[in-house]
C-alpha cells in the first residue's frame, strides 16, 4: 500500500527544516521583544527562578540582560511554565576590539523582564543573587 501526499518535494524540505528549527531553538521561536544577544567565545550560565510577582514565569515571558553600555548580552524566552531556567549571559569578545558584544569583568548586569501578558517591561530592586554550587570548569 502506498500513501501520497499532496506536498512538492521541495516545500516537504522547508516544512521539515523549520519543524526541525523549532525543536532545536523553541525559544527563540518565541523571542518577540528582547533582540537576540551576540553569541561570543565567552560567557556564564546562570540558573534562574524567574517568577513575576510571586507567578511562576508563563510562555512569551522574557528575561533579558544587559551590561552597562546597555548592550543586551542575557536574554531567555519562557517556553513552557516552569520555575528554574538557564540563562546564558554572553562576555565581550576581546578579539573584537572596538565593538561591544557583551559584559566584561566587574560589570554590573541590568535585568529587565518583559511580561508578555500585561505588556510591561518590568525592572526593579527586589532581584535575588544566591550563590549556586560550584560545578566545576568546562572547556
Amino acid at each position: 500500500m502506498t500513501l501520497k501526499i499532496g506536498i512538492k518535494p521541495v516545500r516537504a524540505i522547508i516544512i521539515i527544516y523549520l519543524l526541525l528549527l523549532l525543536a532545536l531553538f523553541p525559544a527563540a521561536a518565541l523571542a518577540s521583544h528582547f533582540p537576540a544577544p551576540v553569541i561570543t567565545n565567552r560567557s556564564a550560565d546562570f540558573l534562574v527562578n524567574f517568577k513575576i510577582n510571586g507567578v511562576t514565569a508563563a510562555p512569551g515571558d522574557e528575561i533579558a540582560f544587559f551590561d552597562p553600555q546597555g548592550v543586551i548580552c542575557g536574554l531567555y524566552v519562557v517556553s513552557t511554565a516552569q520555575e528554574y531556567f538557564p540563562v546564558a549571559v554572553y562576555g565581550d569578545d576581546t578579539t573584537t576590539g572596538a565593538i561591544d558584544e557583551g559584559a566584561t569583568a566587574g560589570d554590573i548586569l541590568t535585568v529587565i523582564i518583559w511580561h508578555a501578558a500585561s505588556g510591561l517591561e518590568l525592572s526593579g530592586t527586589k532581584l535575588v543573587l544566591n550563590r549556586g554550587i560550584d560545578q566545576g570548569y568546562y572547556i
